[in-house]
């Protein structure tokens, strides 16, 4: 389903029910290498905070960590 715009649909309702329910700040975070979701992010206007890397990540789930991405509401 990439590129029908489904994450960016989610998104904007996922926005739009945070500001009602009174929140000014969004945080998502990925798995480094998962280069679509980190697009898909990007594209809704989140921008990169940090990221946490470690071996027992690369071991475990075959990545070598997550990603932390905020955005204001």
């Amino acid at each position: 389903y990439r590129g029908r715009g489904l994450v960016s649909a989610l998104l904007l309702e996922i926005f739009e029910a945070g500001r009602e329910a009174g929140f000014s700040k969004s945080q998502i975070g990925y798995f480094l290498g998962n280069t679509p979701a980190k697009n898909a992010y990007e594209k809704a206007g989140y921008k990169y905070i940090d990221e946490y890397r470690h071996a027992d990540w690369e071991a475990a789930l075959g990545c070598p960590g997550v990603a932390r991405m905020h955005l204001d509401l």
